[in-house]
This record gives C-alpha cells, structure tokens and sequence, in this order.
C-alpha cells in the first residue's frame, strides 16, 4: 500500500495535464447536485448523488490509470442508474443514522463506506449492497489511512480561504484524484494479499 504522500503525488502527476477538464468535472458534480437538492429539498440531490458520484469518480479513476477522459465520463453512472442511485442513497442513509447514535460512529461509518464509487465502477454487475460490503471489507485496518489523507488536504483548504474560494477549484480534483490514488493503490494491497475482495 502506498504511503499518503505517494498517493498525492500520483494524484498531482495524473492531474498535471488535465487541470482544465478536472476542474471543470469536479465543478459540475457540486453545482447540479446543489442546484437539484435545492430545488427539491434535497430529494433530487439524493437520487442523482449516487450516478453523478460513480460517474465523476470514473473520470478521476482514468486519469490515475492513465487512460482517456473527457467530460462525458462523469455522466457514465446514469448508464446504471437503479443500481448507482441505490448505491448513493444506502450510503447516504447509512452514515446519517450512524451520526444520530454518535458523532464518531458517523464518521467511521463514512470511512466504511468510501470506496463505494469506485468499486461501482469496477464491478458494475454487483448490487449495492454487495458494494457496501465490499467497501466495508476492503477498508478493514485503512480507514485511518483515509482519514489522515483526508485530514492532509486542510492546510489547501485554508489557503483556499485566502484566495477567496478560487483555490477550492484545484483542491476539488486534487482530492478525487487523491482518493481514486488511494483506491488504485488499495485495491492492489488487497490483490497482493491475496485477499478476495471482489
């Protein structure tokens, strides 16, 4: 398993070509998920998060292996659409009733559950709940290591304060590069281990 500091520079060196398109997919998934969770109380930011998230992380998910992306990508979850919207829906609702028992079940819970995208993407013949599991299996002694790659990202955060919000348009990509890195780089741990995850 890479250390977290490999992991943002295999990020970086994804994303070194391919700013503009990055930036302007991670943009995308943030404006329609707020515009329709707006419009709808938060109804249609449910149904869509699970596709536009599995979708988006596929484009990041080629940029790491070094394959073609375009805009296109980040739309390609809605070609599975009952199965992705579950995927996000499930999740979404298993973290929230994690939090109401307590904070930090919430967030382990979060952790659990954070390579469901990708594994989406992988093994489009799963069901979600297969997916969740699969993500529970796989991040069995890394959740940690996420939430400390996670936790890395506060000092861009802040500088993007001082820019006045114009950084987060780097940090957005940066942090599902890193994360699609991370997956990248687990799923090939759990492969070396011999551990049968999918």
């Amino acid at each position: 398993m890479l250390t977290n500091r490999e992991i943002r520079e295999k990020a970086r060196e994804s994303l070194k070509d391919n700013w503009g398109y990055s930036i302007l997919v991670a943009l995308l998934l943030n404006i329609i998920l707020s515009a329709v969770g707006g419009a709808t109380f938060g109804l249609g930011g449910l149904i869509l998060i699970g596709p536009l998230t599995v979708g988006t992380m596929f484009f990041f998910m080629n940029l790491v292996r070094n394959k073609e992306t375009n805009i296109e990508d980040m739309f390609s979850g809605f070609s599975n659409f009952v199965p992705n919207m579950l995927i996000g829906l499930l999740t979404t609702i298993f973290v929230f009733l994690w939090n109401l028992l307590l904070i930090i079940p919430g967030i382990i819970a979060y952790y659990r559950y954070g390579m469901v995208y990708f594994i989406a993407n992988d093994n489009p013949d799963m069901d979600a709940m297969q997916v969740i599991q699969t993500s529970k299996e796989m991040m069995r002694g890394y959740k940690l290591q996420l939430f400390l790659l996670e936790l890395s990202f506060i000092g861009w955060a802040l500088l993007s304060l001082l820019t006045f919000g114009i950084g987060i348009l780097f940090l957005m990509p940066y942090i599902h590069a890193s994360k699609a890195a991370f997956y990248e780089s687990l799923k090939e741990a759990k492969m070396n281990n011999a551990e049968d995850v999918f």
